[in-house]
């Protein structure tokens, strides 16, 4: 048993995007942010992803199988923001004459969810008597990304439909297994798959506006960061 002092460790609150739920957070810890500097260092997408994943879980007082894509951007940024710091420093180029090292300081404390749909939004009619409730992927969806493109968009497709409503009967993912899920698209015409795919396309995203001025030559830009790669990388 150690005889050290541990540091207490503070808390804070914030709303989850897509629920509006209120959640208790804490900032994440050196042997957290190890796991995460190993997955950066990877450069493996699926490894970095399933960091912050990891991240989120042991910091945020939620069910994190139930976040969505944006919900894990918005959630992991507040978390940087209280553990290592709300300033980012960036370079960036310039348009105009090219010089690459313009020093541009990004406030995580101002981003915000873009693009959020209202519930009916979520809401698609098929046919007279047939309608599909959608929602984003979750984080605990099993999506095999091998499938080829056309095959991965079904997949997507079936795990993103929460409730199909025909005529008077109402059916639940919960309740029906994703393998009939996937047949169920797979015998919809084009027209039907891309109502669905339009709206899951067009996913919700963490955002910022920046204007930075070229120190070179005075150019002035507009930048909207726009998910964390436009953020870290």
């Amino acid at each position: 048993m150690s005889i050290l002092p541990k540091i207490e460790v503070p808390h804070y609150t914030m709303v989850v995007p897509s629920t509006n739920e209120k959640v208790t957070y804490r900032p994440y810890l050196v042997k957290e942010e190890k796991v995460l500097m190993i997955a950066l260092e990877s450069s493996d997408p699926e490894q970095i992803s399933s960091a912050m994943e990891h991240i989120i879980e042991v910091c945020v007082d939620t069910d994190t199988s139930a976040l969505t894509s944006y919900d894990v951007e918005y959630l992991f940024l507040k978390l940087r923001s209280v553990s290592v710091g709300a300033k980012i420093e960036m370079y960036r180029g310039c348009d105009e004459c090219d010089f690459k090292k313009n020093l541009v300081i990004v406030d995580l404390d101002k981003i915000e969810v873009r693009n959020k749909k209202e519930q009916e939004e979520l809401r698609i009619e098929l046919t007279d008597n047939v309608i599909v409730d959608i929602n984003y992927p979750k984080t605990s969806a099993n999506i095999d990304r091998d499938f080829p493109a056309a095959e991965l968009l079904i997949n997507v497709v079936a795990h993103c439909i929460d409730t199909l409503h025909y005529g008077e009967e109402t059916f639940s993912s919960k309740d029906i297994g994703i393998d009939e899920m996937q047949e169920f698209v797979e015998n919809l015409n084009t027209q039907q798959f891309n109502k669905i795919t339009k709206v899951l396309l067009n996913v919700p995203y963490v955002g910022l506006d920046l204007k930075y001025k070229c120190t070179e030559c005075g150019h002035e830009h507009n930048l909207e960061l726009k998910g964390l790669i436009d953020f870290f990388m």
